[in-house]
């Protein structure tokens, strides 16, 4: 009995860190994005230019892509992600 309460436990651990890493990683790109895009550098350097495109890459992907795809990661059964192919 103890062993399967350890079992479940560490089990929630590791998908409860998980799912905190890339929660925290999605709220920076959001942050990033909106930053850059709210006020960006305004200069002439190829750099500049290329930050500002990142920036909409950035902003896209973390409100469209990202959500979409941990929707369909939480949409699979525990056994699919466990699962070698997964």
């Amino acid at each position: 009995m103890i062993v399967s309460l350890y079992n479940k436990v560490s089990e929630d651990l590791f998908f409860n860190t998980f799912i905190e890493l890339i929660l925290e990683g999605y709220l920076e790109f959001l942050i990033i994005g909106y930053l850059n895009y709210h006020s960006p550098i305004q200069s002439s350097e190829s750099g500049e230019t290329y930050a500002n495109f990142l920036s909409y890459y950035i902003i896209y992907s973390a409100l469209f892509v990202l959500p979409a795809l941990l929707i369909w990661v939480a949409t699979r059964s525990q056994q699919t992600l466990r699962s070698e192919e997964f």
